[in-house]
């Protein structure tokens, strides 16, 4: 979360404590040595710092340099050996323990670098910089009240640090805790308006809480700064759909196929809006190109099979609520529709067994026991078991006035 700070003024880095008292022999070289650090003249630096060293080995801050030219050469074992010199010497040395814990949670060493930001903040309560590092390391560690409270911690002392606010409103986000989430994402936006994060955060949230007016303006905000933002031009679209925005919404799924003609979740919602314009053709169009993206999205293959039964295209149909079946085994409406179609081919015990299969699925499946019960009655010849699902559909609200007479003579309602 929050990386190495290797610009660090070397004079003010015993944060929390007295200052060490160092030899008055070693402090020349020590000053030469921050002066080219500072200059990034990192091979003087170095040697500088150990010439300082020499004349005074518990020198906590020449040891503190040490670590932090390592770091900035990418030399990790070099620089966690330094900082943890410097500890030694000076145990309440805050900024080591700090650039320690940033090493080790690079090497996902989380519960050590813990150690060493729980230790600095004891000292130097202020730390805010040790508090951000320390919610980032809570979150690694699946621990988002600990994160929320660091977080907090920060904000308390440094009001506009937006990164904590950011990160703050993530987590509330992901707890569905909508209003705090809100709050949080226009804090973030209050320091830094044109933080695309933001924006698209403050929007998903902003339309889970109802308000797809609010959540498009952040969602258009985003998109002007960052217009390859797939996922956000989809919840766009979505909203879009909400408040009735239906060209609008069509081409903004649009924009996201040309962009990613594998989102299969675009070309779905673009096939229900062609159903929507009565545009057959190309809703199959769409709901084609979604199992292509996406050959488990059921959904897709039951809209095709609705529009090929309406079209009388029985093997299309077929298959169709088959692939259905194939993801979603115990699909009543597929079960259903495969019962229809069954009869349809005069194949009335392959469509018994569909219906049967739909209200195994669904059992208060009111149409299913209808058309089960008129397969027993008319091409089966099963009256008993004809009459046992009428009753059924009955008992479930059923109307049809020839069942209910025919109930009555049987003496069956």
């Amino acid at each position: 979360m929050t990386r190495v700070v290797w610009g660090l003024v070397i004079s003010v880095a015993l944060l929390g404590g007295d200052r060490v008292v160092w030899s008055h022999e070693a402090k020349t070289p020590y000053q030469e040595a921050v002066r080219a650090y500072s200059q990034n003249r990192d091979a003087e630096a170095l040697d500088a710092a150990k010439r300082a060293i020499s004349i005074y080995p518990n020198y906590a801050e020449a040891h503190f340099l040490l670590g932090l030219i390592a770091a900035r050469q990418n030399k990790a074992a070099d620089a966690a050996e330094a900082f943890q010199k410097a500890v030694s010497i000076y145990p309440n040395f805050a900024e080591a323990r700090y650039q320690l814990a940033a090493l080790l949670q690079q090497q996902h060493k989380l519960k050590p670098a813990e150690a060493e930001l729980l230790k600095a903040v004891e000292v130097f309560p202020n730390y805010t910089e040790a508090h951000l590092l320390l919610g980032g390391i809570y979150e690694q560690q699946k621990e988002p009240d600990k994160a929320l409270t660091a977080y907090r911690r920060v904000v308390e002392r440094q009001p506009r640090q937006a990164a904590a606010w950011y990160r703050m409103a993530v987590l509330q986000e992901r707890a569905q805790r909508w209003n705090e989430a809100a709050q949080a994402y226009r804090q973030v936006l209050s320091q830094e308006p044109q933080h695309v994060e933001a924006l698209t955060g403050l929007g998903y949230v902003l339309g889970r809480r109802g308000e797809p007016a609010e959540a498009l303006t952040a969602y258009e905000k985003a998109l002007a700064l960052q217009p390859g933002l797939i996922e956000a031009r989809q919840h766009m679209a979505y909203l879009y759909e909400q408040v009735g925005r239906f060209d609008d919404a069509e081409a903004a799924y649009r924009q996201v196929v040309q962009e990613k003609p594998s989102q299969a979740d675009a070309w779905f919602n673009l096939g229900i809006l062609a159903e929507r314009r009565k545009n057959p053709t190309a809703a199959r169009h769409a709901y084609e190109a979604a199992v292509r993206a996406k050959p488990d999205l059921w959904e897709a293959h039951f809209a095709l099979g609705v529009l090929a039964k309406a079209e009388g295209q029985t093997g299309a149909a077929v298959e169709a609520f088959q692939q259905v079946l194939k993801h979603r085994p115990k699909h009543p409406e597929a079960w259903f529709n495969l019962g229809v179609l069954a009869v349809q081919q005069q194949r009335y015990q392959d469509a018994v067994e569909a219906f049967e299969a739909a209200l195994r699925a669904r059992p208060d499946f009111l149409q299913a026991h209808y058309n089960v019960a008129m397969c027993y009655e008319f091409y089966l010849h099963d009256t008993p078991k004809a009459l046992g699902h009428y009753r059924q559909y009955v008992a479930l609200g059923g109307d049809d006035a020839r069942v209910r007479q025919l109930l009555q003579a049987t003496k069956q309602e």
